[in-house]
Formats: C-alpha cells, structure tokens, sequence
C-alpha cells in the first residue's frame, strides 16, 4: 500500500490511542507495563478499524477510477491502484507490528 495512505490511515486514527490516555505518554518515551497498554490498545482498537479500511479500498480505487473517467481534471488524483489495494493488509499489519 502506498505510504502516504497509511500515513494518514494512521493519523486518523490516533484519537483513539489518546483516548486510551496513552498519546502523550508515548510521546515521552514508552517502556514496561506502558508499553503494553499501548501495544494492546493499537491491537484491539486501531488495527481492525484501519483493516476495516483495508476492505473499502477496492470500492474506493473504482470510484476514483469512474470519477477519473467522466471529469478529466481528477485523472491525476485518481492514484489509487490495484497493488495499494492488494498490499493494504499486509502492510498495516507488519507496519503496526514494527512500532
């Protein structure tokens, strides 16, 4: 998947790591039992969401695709193709799993 989606797939979804009163703790370092709060919660809450994401992308790149087609000046924004869709799951599950 294209960095740049998952990038923001991932800035998205970060309130919900705040909300688990862990976002400025990581901030200032995370070790321990922290640690595992965090890993758990990015587990639990942000994974499925940002898989749940994953699922939409091939409805997503054909409307981009059909939009492209029928308004010209949107051709160069309509980037999503079929190999960001293949390789969305793997990527966000092995780039959550190097955090």
């Amino acid at each position: 998947m294209n960095r740049k989606y998952l990038a923001v797939l991932l800035a998205t979804l970060l309130p919900v790591a705040a909300h688990a009163g862990t976002r400025s703790e990581v901030g200032r370092g995370v070790t321990g039992s922290l640690e595992r709060r965090v890993d758990a919660t990015v587990q639990r809450e942000i994974q499925p969401a940002v898989l749940q994401i994953c699922q939409r992308l091939p409805q997503l790149r054909d409307s981009q695709q059909a939009l492209a087609a029928s308004v010209p000046a949107f051709r160069p924004y309509a980037t999503l193709n079929d190999r960001d869709v293949a390789d969305c799951e793997h990527d966000v599950r092995s780039d959550l799993a190097a955090r």
